[in-house]
């Protein structure tokens, strides 16, 4: 059953207070059990009206594979955890991947996502925030669209893809 179907059986005014890009995604992805998309007045901030998504839906090619993948903030049923998920395409519909999850809601109105091009990118390390650990890198090539993960006006990190391990990694770029 898409997002719409379900939506629209437990409360038809449910609909009214979902976001655009919740409908766009309802058609051909799946959300994972017990998610939803944010209402539009969970992302009511201001700071979100700059983005006609208000951050809460990255779209790219996350995997390099040619094929558009989508990253989205989601909150759970209860209202009680709020979470970052990518939906990579594949043939037979979307893998989902958990990135982020957290056991309250209340840093979801500060919190936004966004696409992140492919380049050359000094973390949070290499400009100087901390000392970089070890196998933490001062700069990061990244060779695909990516995701920013980042608290508004606050730290920042971004999810990659990693080819060869088949996951995403996450490296901090400002504090």
């Amino acid at each position: 059953m898409n997002l719409l179907g379900c939506l629209v059986k437990p409360a038809m005014a449910v609909v009214f207070l979902i976001t655009p890009a919740a409908l766009a995604l309802a058609d051909n992805m799946a959300l994972p059990n017990g998610w939803r998309m944010p209402s539009k007045l969970e992302l009511g901030a201001d700071w979100r009206q700059r983005d006609t998504e208000k951050f809460s839906v990255a779209t790219g090619d996350f995997n390099g594979d040619g094929v558009s993948d989508r990253a989205v903030l989601l909150v759970s049923q209860s209202g009680k955890r709020a979470g970052l998920y990518v939906f990579l395409s594949e043939s037979a519909g979307f893998k989902v991947y958990a990135l982020d999850v957290r056991n309250s809601t209340k840093i979801l109105p500060a919190m936004g996502i966004a696409k992140v091009i492919p380049g050359r990118y000094k973390t949070a390390c290499g400009k100087g925030y901390w000392i970089c650990k070890k196998n933490e890198p001062s700069e990061l090539l990244i060779q695909h669209d990516a995701v920013e993960y980042f608290k508004t006006e606050s730290a920042s990190s971004y999810f990659y893809w990693d080819g060869q391990a088949k996951s995403f990694k996450r490296v901090w770029i400002s504090d």
